[in-house]
């Protein structure tokens, strides 16, 4: 069965140790929202069913995890032009989507509202 999963990445000092991102997305059904400063070492996730934690001290693991598939995000779009870029994952087969895509906006520093939004829809 094909599941559809839809995450929004934002992200700031892209290729610098200080990265800071924000993942927001639905897996399942289950809302979720994660925030990295690797500058700080810190990390905080929402889940809709239990809120905010901070979950620093897992924050290496995580922020593996999505600094890979970002990184493999940003890869993708090395030749992008404009407008939406589709591709197929490399290691999963997955059709990925990524559309809405804007480049070095002015936007305030803060972990509500970091920088670089890309959309990215996932078919699984």
């Amino acid at each position: 069965m094909d599941q559809t999963s839809t995450v929004r990445f934002r992200a700031k000092n892209i290729g610098s140790p200080n990265i800071k991102f924000r993942v927001e997305g639905t897996a399942e059904g289950q809302e979720f929202k994660f925030i990295f400063d690797a500058g700080e070492s810190k990390a905080w996730m929402w889940l809709s069913a239990i809120g905010w934690q901070d979950i620093s001290e897992y924050m290496q693991s995580y922020f593996q995890q999505f600094q890979q598939q970002f990184n493999g995000y940003t890869t993708q779009l090395s030749g992008w032009t404009g407008g939406d870029w589709t591709y197929a994952d490399p290691t999963t087969g997955a059709t990925v989507r990524i559309y809405d895509i804007v480049v070095n906006p002015s936007l305030p520093d803060s972990r509500s509202n970091q920088i670089k939004a890309t959309d990215c829809s996932r078919g699984l």
